[in-house]
């Protein structure tokens, strides 16, 4: 017999089903009814989903932006003295005029932001690495979808300004030499 839910005087009962206590929900594992109070559940869950982005992600992680970088990245871009594919070297990226590798054949939609002047800052990088395919339509990333969790993606762009050391967030961006 599948869990019951009788609601009586603004608080919920749950009948477990499952006397090996592998439910899901918060009934007994013996079977028996446990009492839950709808306003103190409610306001947890309230308070729990407006504190969220407070407690989530305090301080970006540049290890863990290292893990993501090789599950995602280092397929087709290199960092440090790591092997690569032909994509964009992105060893001092970060505060870097977009498009202005030499020798990578970038795509249209690239280059018509790098003319724009687009500058790899964090705030770029950040929405860049949220969906590349929305940042610029167009683009030959074949990275589309992006990194959903914000914590992902301050990681690893953490983990990108660590191997970007000449890069101060008020100085202009620098050209690489050609």
């Amino acid at each position: 017999m599948p869990s019951q839910i009788v609601v009586d005087n603004r608080r919920v009962w749950y009948f477990c089903c499952s006397p090996c206590g592998l439910s899901r929900s918060t009934e007994s594992s013996l079977g028996l009814p446990m009492e839950v109070d709808v306003n103190r559940t409610l306001a947890a869950s309230v308070l729990t989903v407006a504190l969220w982005p407070l407690a989530a992600h305090a301080d970006p992680d540049p290890a863990h932006g290292a893990k993501l970088f090789r599950m995602f990245c280092a397929g087709c871009h290199k960092i440090a003295d790591a092997n690569g594919g032909s994509d964009p070297d992105l060893n001092g990226v970060v505060g870097r005029p977009a498009g202005s590798m030499p020798g990578f054949q970038y795509s249209a939609a690239m280059r018509d932001r790098a003319a724009a002047g687009l500058v790899w800052t964090p705030a770029n990088l950040d929405a860049w690495l949220t969906k590349p395919a929305v940042f610029m339509p167009g683009t030959d990333m074949s990275f589309l979808y992006g990194f959903s969790r914000q914590a992902d993606r301050d990681d690893l762009i953490a983990y990108l300004e660590s191997y970007s050391p000449d890069y101060r967030p008020d100085a202009p961006a620098a050209v690489p030499a050609q």
